[in-house]
């Protein structure tokens, strides 16, 4: 059996990853970046921040974090 010691990644590390593992989530009606991390947030014990979603899927810097999103918008979420 391997020892392997498990190291928490910080943001600055995370958004740098190429690799792991992608969930696609879909959103729901009324979902805007900022409430759909805090519904997987609480569902799932991660710490996903809307700037790791806007990363992650490409969108415009200037996303806002607060707006609505199209209901059944697929997101990749990275863990």
């Amino acid at each position: 059996m391997s020892n392997f010691e498990k190291t928490a990644l910080n943001d600055e590390q995370m958004n740098k990853v190429t690799g792991g593992t992608m969930v696609p989530r879909p959103t729901e009606s009324g979902d805007t970046l900022q409430s759909f991390c805090d519904k997987i947030n609480a569902q799932n014990n991660w710490n996903v921040k809307p700037e790791q979603l806007i990363t992650w899927n490409n969108l415009p810097a200037g996303t806002d974090k607060d707006a609505p999103l199209p209901a059944a918008t697929v997101l990749k979420v990275y863990f």
